[in-house]
């Protein structure tokens, strides 16, 4: 499994966090067209992508916190 294919994976944990599935089924595909572009080479829109991307794992992460609290 490749890292773009991994984080996507990540993305879906989300969903715990009430994120709809068609914000992860854009977001999820979209990374492998933003994330091999070097940081100072990308569009706003690549960059507008990988933001979202970056909220929407914060998101995941908190849901991974909320299971193990609840543990």
């Amino acid at each position: 499994m490749g890292k773009c294919e991994l984080i996507a994976a990540a993305l879906e944990l989300s969903e715990k966090k009430d994120v709809p599935a068609s914000v992860i089924a854009l977001l999820g595909p979209a990374l492998k067209h933003c994330l091999p572009t070097f940081k100072e080479d990308r569009h706003d829109f690549q960059v507008s992508i990988l933001d979202m991307a970056g909220k929407t794992l914060e998101t995941s992460e908190s849901a991974l916190v909320s299971e193990v609290a609840v543990s």
